[in-house]
């Protein structure tokens, strides 16, 4: 299990300036349920008017015979505006599904026969209105794959899930993950404790679940890596008073921003999304400029933390203050984006060689004397670790003496006894610690 606040850079392709293409969208004259409706707009563009299932379509088939897209590799639909619904595109054996939140949706014909075509259809799985820019088709050659896939399967939405009822708020999927690596949820906002559950099946034709526990606002980023399948992610209320409790006795409201899937690995996409700046009091930062990204802590892939080492500037009875924070201000005026993603604890002040659990979004600021330090941050506990430089990170941590009494998995499986890889080892004593084991 990995959780980390972070903005997500989307990858859009453009269609390659080589490539054949060919403009079918006038062939669009009608649907196939009577109480739709499509329009052809004066500027080539298709406002479909949508019911659950019907039909936006295109009749191909011809007196001469049906239509012959052996020569193509796919069809493509672009659209005004992001999709409310979910779409799919039928043509001839091939299809296509579309996520909600989507601006184009292409449906390749790669091991189908597209000799003798009828007609094509668009699909709305609710009712809508869909502007369809354009409608063409596709040789594909010269076309780039994109770094990375993505695909939206929640553009927003409130779970509320009342005490009494563990709650079971969520999509029933049965959707192909085989291109994807790691599901994000994207959390606004969270009253009360809940958790996200997964089940599926992985590419030996196993069942699989997974589950974390959402109990604050941040992104939830899970390993799906070996997943064949999606049948469905679930939101439950976990919010008791005790561990006696038999059912949640306390309400709680989960504020999704976004869920998607993307073809990244856990440990790419904390790399190519994360980025944790530090500015204040410390040598090589511009002062307390919220858009100034000198400073910047390094991602240590085998450990999974965020590393680096800072001079406190001795600017104030011998001490310094500073901050850190995940996203930079688009000017040195603009605050309110740095402390979005800001970085603190529970009090000002840095206290070396001891953990401290990190929240993010609060305007505080850390405090060390004048010197040169060591930080750690650790984007799967949530937490933050100071020591001088002369120490390591981790091992400078206070010891642990108590003995394990639980091993988790990075997606927070239990586990009968240590794994190969970093586990999660909890102590008797309450306190935990990444350890890895080779």
């Amino acid at each position: 299990m990995k959780k980390f606040l972070l903005s997500l850079a989307m990858v859009v392709v453009a269609l390659a300036a080589n490539a054949t293409t060919e403009d079918i969208t006038a062939k669009f004259t009608y649907t196939w349920n009577n109480a739709e409706s499509l329009t052809n707009n004066e500027d080539g563009s298709i406002t479909f008017n949508a019911v659950s299932w019907g039909g936006m379509a295109a009749w191909l088939a011809t007196d001469e015979g049906k239509c012959d897209w052996s020569a193509w590799k796919k069809v493509v639909f672009e659209f005004a505006e992001p999709t409310t619904v979910n779409t799919q595109i039928l043509v001839g054996d091939a299809s296509a599904w579309g996520d909600v939140g989507i601006t184009s949706l292409e449906c390749s014909f790669e091991g189908k026969d597209m000799s003798a075509i009828e007609q094509i259809a668009l699909q709305a799985s609710g009712a809508t209105t869909i502007t369809v820019t354009r409608v063409y088709l596709s040789d594909g050659e010269g076309e780039e794959e994109p770094a990375v896939k993505t695909a939206v399967l929640d553009n927003g939405s409130t779970h509320s899930l009342p005490a009494g009822d563990w709650g079971w708020d969520g999509s029933w999927l049965a959707r192909d993950v085989t291109a994807f690596n790691a599901i994000v949820f994207e959390i606004s906002s969270v009253t009360g404790l809940g958790q996200v559950t997964l089940q599926g099946i992985d590419i030996n034709g196993e069942e699989v679940s997974d589950q974390i526990e959402i109990d604050k606002a941040t992104v939830y980023v899970i390993d799906i890596e070996d997943w064949k399948t999606l049948n469905q992610y679930a939101f439950q209320n976990i919010n008791v008073s005790s561990e006696d409790a038999e059912v949640p006795d306390g309400e709680t409201t989960i504020v999704v921003k976004q869920v998607f899937l993307t073809s990244e690995t856990v440990d790419e996409y904390l790399i190519n999304n994360i980025h944790i700046y530090a500015i204040g009091n410390l040598d090589g930062c511009n002062g307390w400029d919220p858009s100034d990204g000198s400073l910047e802590l390094a991602y240590d892939e085998e450990e999974c933390v965020f590393k680096g080492t800072i001079s406190v500037q001795d600017n104030w009875e011998g001490n310094g203050w500073f901050a850190f924070s995940c996203k930079l201000g688009a000017d040195s005026d603009d605050w309110t984006t740095f402390n979005s993603a800001r970085l603190s604890v529970t009090s000002d002040y840095g206290t070396l060689n001891e953990t401290a659990a990190l929240v993010t979004g609060a305007d505080q600021s850390f405090k060390l004397p004048a010197g040169i330090y060591s930080v750690t941050i650790d984007p799967i506990l949530m937490t933050i670790t100071f020591a001088t430089a002369s120490e390591n990170a981790i091992a400078g941590t206070s010891a642990i003496s108590a003995a394990p009494s639980a091993y988790y998995s990075l997606s927070g499986a239990r586990l009968a006894a240590p794994a190969k890889g970093v586990n999660i080892v909890k102590y008797a004593d309450g306190s935990v610690k990444k350890v890895l084991v080779k």
